[in-house]
């Protein structure tokens, strides 16, 4: 009994082990390179697609998750989308929230607009007289301010009537803060948009940015997968679902049809490999994924995250010479701690990971040594 506590105790730390390393994977190139991003709806049938080419975004905000925990899966999705700054355009990230959720029958752009009037009219932080209704093609657009002092649920102001689950945020505005929203309904899913705090200072670009996120979004059907791109994000939703063993056989459909031939644009590429990774991890087979990050590495031997979660893995399997050698190439490979927006390296003398060498001298010597080369 002991050692199968033990066997499942490590198997949850190794679904884990690598999760760190998938985010700086997204984030290594986090402002180029961007495919369509989906967004599965629940049952997986349909999704929201953004088409992110041609926007520089912040590609590890991307994921998505369910609004209010895992019982809620069948009512609503929330992803982040950051734009980032760009030369003589945006001075600071813009974050923008995109909810979707499937919409009541009778349900419109301008009836979930007037729902979120309704609330918003009623609640004592929202200045009355700034309320301002909009169109933009087929969608309703609402902007208003709101006043302070703090409060922590400025985010659920307008999740009543047609959409009862709120979003709650523990921060609020300590001042006047300008909202800008939009509301559409597609194929009977609502998508609604809010700039996040804290916003740009021109509002006008901002509401620039939210109706170029309204143009490129769209519902489709996603009942069919057939491309690796399909595939990539059925089983990141599946993984995220926690459903591993449907998630290692959706994302290496993925992976094989990306061998025949690379589709994925190569953070998506980065991302699949990582999830997979993952999810093999999660569903008791070290050995694959320790394979799966092998490959990855093959074929992008100067991405320092793969070889990070290939360290992770040796250290899993106590293999002390090949985590080693695996964090020779991290360091050597990974950004500086100093550069703005980029992930670092967790130290390795602390990081769970390799917690079966905290007394191995030859370990804790070969990691101070590389640790102080790469401050240099």
């Amino acid at each position: 009994m002991r050692n199968l506590i033990i066997r499942a105790f490590a198997l949850a730390a190794l679904a884990g082990l690598l999760a760190l390393c998938a985010a700086r994977a997204a984030a290594q190139e986090e402002q180029q390179g961007h495919d369509v991003y989906r967004l599965l709806l629940p049952g997986h049938q349909r999704a929201l697609e953004i088409d992110l080419r041609g926007f520089k975004v912040n590609y590890a905000d991307l994921p998505g998750e369910p609004i209010a925990g895992p019982n809620k899966w069948s009512r609503a999705r929330l992803v982040r989308v950051t734009f980032m700054p760009e030369k003589g355009r945006r001075k600071t990230p813009t974050p923008f929230v995109v909810r979707v959720e499937e919409a009541r029958p009778d349900a419109s752009a301008q009836a979930l607009r007037e729902a979120a009037v309704e609330s918003l009219l009623r609640h004592e932080s929202v200045s009355k007289d700034s309320v301002r209704r909009g169109a933009h093609k087929e969608a309703a657009l609402l902007s208003y301010t709101v006043k302070g002092p703090r409060f922590d649920n400025w985010m659920s102001l307008t999740f009543t009537g047609f959409s009862p689950i709120p979003v709650r945020n523990s921060y609020g505005p300590s001042s006047n803060f300008p909202v800008l929203e939009a509301f559409h309904v597609q194929a009977g899913v609502w998508v609604w948009i809010r700039r996040e705090l804290p916003g740009g200072r021109d509002d006008e670009a901002d509401a620039q940015l939210l109706r170029s996120l309204l143009d490129a979004a769209r519902v489709i059907d996603a009942s069919r997968p057939a491309t690796s791109f399909d595939y990539f994000h059925l089983g990141r939703t599946l993984y995220q679902q926690k459903e591993h063993d449907a998630a290692v056989a959706a994302l290496g459909r993925a992976l094989e049809l990306e061998r025949e031939r690379r589709q994925l644009a190569r953070p998506t590429w980065r991302q699949l490999v990582m999830t997979l990774a993952n999810a093999l991890g999660a569903a008791d087979d070290p050995a694959r994924a320790r394979e799966v990050l092998e490959y990855g590495a093959g074929e992008e031997p100067a991405n320092p995250y793969f070889h990070l979660g290939l360290a992770r893995l040796h250290g899993f399997f106590g293999d002390v010479d090949g985590a080693v050698a695996s964090l020779e190439k991290t360091y050597e490979l990974a950004p500086k701690p100093a550069e703005f927006f980029r992930l670092s390296v967790p130290d390795p003398l602390t990081d769970v990971a390799f917690a079966k060498f905290k007394d191995d001298p030859k370990f804790r010597d070969a990691v101070k040594a590389l640790k102080k080369k790469w401050k240099k």
